[in-house]
């Protein structure tokens, strides 16, 4: 799904098989935390995304990580390239007398 250059996006983790819940919050990072950083909420299951300009074209990965007591580890993600910021149309003029 692409991202939008300029926006900030949320995006949420639900821990599978439903009803399985991490006791320690999760690890979440982006590919590129220079343009695309990523700030996760208290449980860690929550990424809020704010996609600089210079990002459009890229492609970008939001990927969690949680390491089971056992020490089994559990992974995703979420991909999308960046679409440069979108050039609104013009539909109409303001005419404004200047002498």
């Amino acid at each position: 799904m692409p991202f939008q250059a300029g926006a900030t996006v949320v995006i949420d983790f639900t821990p599978q098989p439903t009803g399985a819940e991490p006791t320690t919050p999760p690890t979440i990072t982006s590919s590129d935390p220079t343009n695309a950083p990523v700030t996760a909420d208290s449980t860690g299951l929550i990424a809020t995304v704010v996609f600089d300009a210079a990002a459009a074209g890229e492609s970008v990965t939001i990927s969690i990580s949680y390491t089971n007591p056992d020490g089994t580890v559990a992974t995703g993600d979420y991909q999308g390239t960046v679409a440069a910021p979108a050039v609104p149309d013009v539909t109409s003029f303001t005419a404004t007398l200047v002498s």
